[in-house]
């Protein structure tokens, strides 16, 4: 028998959003009194993906950030899931867009759970897949 817990998990690592308990009886006055925020990707929610990627040497990649505020700044692939991508499509995107690897995800290695965003940090076991060169 899977547990709700289970249940939910499977669901999110398929993609899907976490459900939401609403009750429809609520009225929205008191909803809003007590702040309730329902979760909404991109809009109230962030989930961001991350991979760690080994090459054959077991070195780890890295990419220099380009955004303003952490410019060459050393960090993992990561970034924004989009609303319709699976974790599993997200982290694969960012890795094709930010190091132009292929990447395919075999675990999650940590997810991190914060009140406006979460993130889940994927990695991919088999490291000659990557075949990346380290300058």
């Amino acid at each position: 028998m899977t547990s709700s817990f289970e249940t939910s998990l499977l669901s999110l690592l398929d993609g899907h959003s976490a459900p939401l308990n609403i009750d429809a009886n609520v009225d929205p006055e008191s909803a809003r009194e007590a702040n309730y925020v329902p979760l909404i990707c991109k809009r109230t929610i962030c989930y961001i993906v991350a991979a760690v990627v080994f090459n054959a040497e077991g070195k780890v990649l890295l990419v220099q950030e380009a955004k303003e505020s952490c410019r060459e700044e050393w960090y993992l692939p990561a970034g924004r899931m989009e609303p319709e991508e699976s974790f599993e499509q997200a982290v694969t995107r960012e890795v094709q867009e930010e190091a132009g690897l292929l990447f395919q995800p075999t675990a999650i290695l940590c997810v991190e759970a914060h009140t406006r965003w979460h993130r889940l940090t994927f990695l991919e076991s088999d490291a000659t897949s990557s075949g990346w060169t380290v300058f």
